[in-house]
């Protein structure tokens, strides 16, 4: 069983209520997450409507018809149930972020550190990030971001870097 905390509302879910979500979020298809979790797709029908009695409201929506054959695709209360349960593994099993990270992205470095300054612009905004090896580093993003995130100082971050080049220059 794990619980989350949503809106101030504690939900308690089994873990694969939380890996159903995960994978109709990965696939777009209840029946692509049922055949990758071997569970037929009545099982999984069941877990949603669990999942919607629980949580006080649907989690997914279905979309039919289309080139696609129909979709089905997470709701914003879905997000949020996917989102609490990667921030309560993250407390639990040291690491689990990052391997998600790591999972889910290209990139393999990943730092962690806390904001110490935000200087916010009309459109993009810099990010002061002190490292936990006592560095600093700045991070532009868009302000929409920003404010979507909610980032503000002492908040804990990541920071993950990809590069398409390293540049080296002799000492």
């Amino acid at each position: 069983m794990v619980t989350v905390n949503l809106e101030g509302k504690t939900i308690e879910l089994e873990q694969e209520r939380f890996e159903l979500l995960e994978n109709i979020n990965r696939a777009s298809s209840i029946s692509s997450a049922c055949l990758h979790m071997g569970i037929s797709y009545r099982t999984a029908v069941n877990w949603l409507k669990d999942i919607e009695r629980k949580a006080g409201g649907k989690p997914v929506q279905s979309i039919r018809g289309g080139r696609n054959k129909g979709l089905t695709l997470l709701t914003e209360l879905g997000h949020k149930l996917l989102e609490a349960y990667y921030s309560a593994q993250s407390i639990h099993r040291p690491g689990f972020i990052k391997s998600f990270i790591e999972l889910r992205l290209s990139a393999r470095n990943i730092l962690t550190g806390h904001v110490k300054h935000v200087t916010e612009g009309d459109v993009i905004s810099m990010v002061s990030v002190d490292l936990d090896g006592h560095q600093e580093v700045k991070s532009i993003i868009t302000t929409d971001s920003l404010k979507r995130l909610k980032i503000s100082p002492g908040d804990p971050v990541f920071i993950i870097l990809k590069a398409t080049e390293t540049l080296l220059m002799k000492r």
